[in-house]
């Protein structure tokens, strides 16, 4: 649940702003928890109980990716965290059955977007709040009074589509961005996903973004932290156009290759990469599982990746 921040935790964040805003820089997901987290194999089989639902009473997100610093990596750990949430999940939800719908993932916590939340669960004990499953109980149809599964017609007086959105590419694909011989983007990334740290694109000079497929501000971290990694190196690669005397920066084909290996093999031999079947995944439109849009090397590992291109002159890159 979000942890209540009173006056005094105010006054003593913004009395260590520069302390705070370095720590987050120097952190996996741009959050300050307070000291690196153990490893699930380094807490002793009788005190994990205590030391998890020290950190669910945190409150924050530091359940979900950083309660063991091995919990995308080892499955032992994220079986632990699941049955864990599971618990904490019945302790508030009165019906069996209705807590047994919302427990019943075939998947390990975390590797679907968690939300931080107040009170949702407990919405489910009021008497005006039904749970129909729709993997038991498919929509056949919505009429003028409400929605019909094949148990049992429910009348509705309004229907909120929660369609979602598609992920890391959406608003991106809404503009026309053309690069050289006028190549569309959106076409490119509809036949393969790519791009260079996730803020260029091998085809598209001077074509810089930020929160873009394949780097920690795409899906996993603070997004404020990691924009602001993001937007300083973009600073300094067009300075550094600007100071030869040069007009554009473009990635090699051969640079975007290699980045494109490395996120592969960081990221999806993580528990979230072997989920096939979450937001953090990009979906063709006939439903095929695609690239997994969220790297998950960390933001420092992907921090000292941006710097050794910077660093380097921008060798690997077409500078014209």
């Amino acid at each position: 649940r979000n942890p209540k921040i009173t006056s005094e935790d105010l006054a003593g964040m913004r009395a260590s702003y520069p302390e705070l805003r370095d720590q987050a820089h120097r952190s996996r997901g741009g959050f300050v928890y307070g000291g690196e987290p153990p490893r699930f194999d380094d807490v002793p089989e009788a005190e994990r109980e205590a030391y998890v639902e020290s950190v669910w009473n945190d409150g924050s997100l530091k359940i979900w990716g950083t309660a063991f610093a091995d919990s995308f990596a080892n499955p032992k750990a994220m079986t632990y965290l699941s049955d864990f949430v599971r618990q904490r999940i019945r302790a508030r939800v009165r019906d069996p059955k209705v807590a047994d719908k919302l427990t019943s993932m075939n998947y390990p916590f975390g590797t679907r977007r968690v939300p931080l939340e107040n009170g949702y669960f407990e919405a489910f004990n009021r008497s005006n709040v039904h749970l129909v499953d729709v993997n038991e109980e498919p929509i056949v149809a919505v009429d003028e009074t409400g929605i019909n599964t094949p148990a049992a017609h429910y009348d509705l007086d309004a229907i909120i589509f929660a369609t979602g959105f598609v992920a890391g590419v959406g608003s991106i694909n809404k503009i026309d961005v053309r690069g050289r011989g006028g190549i569309s983007l959106k076409a490119e990334w509809d036949q393969r996903l790519r791009t260079t740290v996730g803020m260029q694109v091998h085809g598209f000079p001077n074509l810089f973004m930020t929160m873009a497929p394949f780097a920690p501000a795409s899906a996993i971290c603070n997004v404020p932290i990691c924009v602001d990694q993001q937007v300083d190196w973009i600073c300094d690669a067009i300075n550094f156009v600007l100071e030869k005397g040069r007009q554009s920066l473009e990635p090699t084909a051969a640079t975007e290759n290699a980045w494109m290996s490395h996120h592969e093999a960081i990221s999806e031999p993580t528990l979230l990469g072997q989920n096939k079947n979450s937001w953090y995944r990009r979906e063709a439109a006939d439903g095929t599982k695609r690239e997994l849009l969220a790297y998950m090397g960390g933001l420092v590992m992907y921090r000292d990746a941006c710097n050794a291109l910077r660093d380097n002159g921008f060798a690997g890159f077409d500078v014209r």
